[in-house]
């Protein structure tokens, strides 16, 4: 109801309730159990060995898991299954937008085998090594020079990438508006709530 009436949903699983595999289960349960359409407003898409911010209670590591209790208790965890290829080319066009987003901010280069690592890798053990020294000085000029959504959607645009330019400048304007800041929002691909 809450999700409904667009309010804030504080009964998820975005933030980690316990380290104990039976209390996170316990508190899925009542969620599962008595037939809940929406579970959480948010699944990490990352293993938790990269999850700086703390990590929910359930990870990418889960994945498998979650898609059969989905169909198990009939409810929407918010994911479903996808094709390899599918990923592996939304992997791609990701790491290869960054690489033109790095090349056109002047940031150090994200080389072509660094795109083909971040396309495989389960985690960041399996990509390349960088200099660090040089992309804190990049990540500081973003704070130096006050860059913005704005300013990144220009980059892209100018890298050819106008499409994701439009979405980037979109969910600014999103940002703006107040909708996103919800966790029970929820998009469609045209930005509708």
């Amino acid at each position: 109801m809450a999700a409904l009436l667009d309010l804030e949903v504080a009964s998820g699983n975005d933030a980690m309730s316990s380290h104990s595999e039976m209390r996170k289960t316990g508190k899925l349960m009542t969620q599962l159990l008595p037939g809940t359409d929406f579970i959480t407003s948010g699944y990490s898409s990352m293993p938790r060995y990269d999850n700086l911010f703390g990590g929910g209670s359930f990870d990418s590591a889960e994945y498998d898991d979650w898609l059969v209790l989905q169909r198990d208790f009939l409810v929407s965890g918010g994911i479903v299954p996808v094709q390899e290829t599918h990923v592996l080319e939304a992997r791609r066009k990701g790491a290869k937008a960054l690489q033109a987003l790095f090349k056109g901010l002047g940031f150090p280069p994200i080389e072509d085998h660094e795109v083909e690592a971040a396309t495989y890798a389960y985690n960041s053990s399996e990509m390349p090594e960088r200099d660090r020294v040089e992309d804190l000085k990049a990540s500081e000029r973003i704070l130096t020079d006050n860059i913005t959504g704005a300013e990144i959607a220009l980059a892209l645009k100018k890298q050819g990438y106008p499409e994701l330019a439009r979405r980037i400048l979109e969910m600014q304007r999103q940002r703006v508006a107040g909708d996103y800041l919800q966790t029970s929002a929820i998009f469609d691909e045209n930005f509708m709530s």
